[in-house]
C-alpha cells in the first residue's frame, strides 16, 4: 500500500469547481451538464491550498492485478475500487481492497465478478 500527500492551490489554475466539472462532463465524453446529476450536489472554490492524503493499494482483477485508490480531504473520504474481483481475491488482496473502503464516507465499487445466486 503507498501513501503520499498531495497539495492543491487553486490560485496555480481554474478555481471555479462547477466551470471545471461542466468541461469535464462536455460532449462527447458525457451527455448531460452538472446540473442534470441526480442527487443534492454543491460546487464550491477552493479559497486555499489544499492538502489530502491518497492512498493506492493493489486489488484483483480477473486478469492480473490493478489498483484502488482511497483520498482522504478534512475529516471526509472516498474509495474507488475499480473493475475488481473481490469474490476470487486471495487474502492479501482482498485485505487490501477492504482497508481501502473501510469508513469511506463515498465508496465507488465496480466488482462485477461476484457470484450470483438464483
Amino acid at each position: 500500500m503507498r501513501r503520499w500527500n498531495s497539495s492543491f492551490d487553486p490560485a496555480g489554475g481554474d478555481d471555479d469547481a462547477r466551470g471545471l466539472l461542466a468541461r469535464a462532463m462536455s460532449p462527447p465524453h458525457f451527455p448531460i451538464e452538472p446540473e442534470g446529476l441526480v442527487g443534492d450536489w454543491r460546487f464550491a472554490s477552493a479559497t486555499g491550498p489544499l492538502t489530502a492524503e491518497i492512498v493506492l493499494a493493489p486489488v484483483a482483477h480477473k486478469g492480473g492485478t490493478t489498483f484502488g485508490i482511497r483520498v482522504e480531504l478534512d475529516g471526509t473520504s472516498f474509495a474507488y475500487l475499480p473493475d475488481h474481483a473481490l469474490g476470487n481475491a486471495p487474502a492479501d488482496l482482498r485485505e487490501s481492497a477492504e482497508s481501502l473502503a473501510a469508513g469511506a464516507d463515498l465508496l465507488l465499487h465496480d466488482g462485477q465478478f461476484l457470484r450470483v445466486r438464483t
